[in-house]
């Protein structure tokens, strides 16, 4: 059975140096060569990538696309228009792709075609704080969307109201004696719920909507504590 045909899109600026090393990564690939494209799409950079693009050419099947600088989005967009592959695979020119990444996209995709296919990102440059910073970011995030899978096997099967009551964050009236007129979330699933508590507090500090509902609510710290 062939395997799903990719089209590599890479964007970049006046990075000639970088993109090299992503296209030298691409090259030691261990999917099948004849089975994946890659496409540059020069974002209007000042610097020539001629000479870079045709020294992989012998290894790998790319090709150079220019544009008028425009962002990465409309770099992404210019390459798409371009394949001649099934499926899409983006990446970006500060990055070295493992060689099984393509491979790791193929077994999922052949599994759920119809579905978008992501991978992990892991931090090459471990003595830079903004970059160890943004990989325990995203490190949380994957931890916490395992724990999600894990405890809410019903997603995509229950509306938000059903959600929000399953993991206890839905207000339940209980009035009688001095609860009478106040609502309060308790029960669910306390993992789920303890996770979402960083994200929404940041929430409720810096998105304005957010804000405005919560200090309706009065402050942050005078509200009680609940399980």
């Amino acid at each position: 059975m062939t395997g799903p045909r990719f089209s590599v899109i890479i964007t970049t600026f006046s990075r000639p140096a970088s993109l090299a090393r992503t296209l030298a990564a691409l090259a030691r690939a261990d999917y099948p060569h004849s089975e994946f494209e890659v496409i540059v799409v020069d974002d209007g950079g000042s610097e020539p990538l001629d000479e870079i693009v045709a020294g992989c050419s012998t290894e790998i099947n790319v090709r150079l696309i220019q544009q008028s600088n425009g962002g990465p989005a409309k770099g992404r967009n210019r390459g798409a228009d371009v394949a001649r592959n099934e499926f899409l695979a983006f990446t970006d020119d500060d990055c070295q792709p493992s060689p099984g990444w393509l491979s790791a996209l193929a077994r999922r995709l052949q599994r759920s075609p119809e579905c978008l296919v992501g991978g992990r990102t892991v931090n090459g440059l471990t003595e830079n704080p903004y970059s160890a910073a943004s990989q325990l970011i995203i490190e949380m995030v994957y931890a916490f969307y395992k724990l999600l899978l894990a405890q809410m096997p019903e997603l995509g099967q229950l509306n938000r109201r059903e959600v929000a009551a399953l993991v206890g964050v839905a207000p339940f009236n209980r009035d009688s004696g001095r609860m009478r007129g106040k609502r309060a979330i308790y029960g669910g699933r306390r993992f789920v719920r303890h996770g979402l508590y960083m994200a929404a507090l940041v929430a409720a500090r810096h998105n304005p909507i957010l804000r405005d509902f919560t200090s309706d609510c009065g402050p942050l710290e005078n509200q009680p504590n609940l399980p």
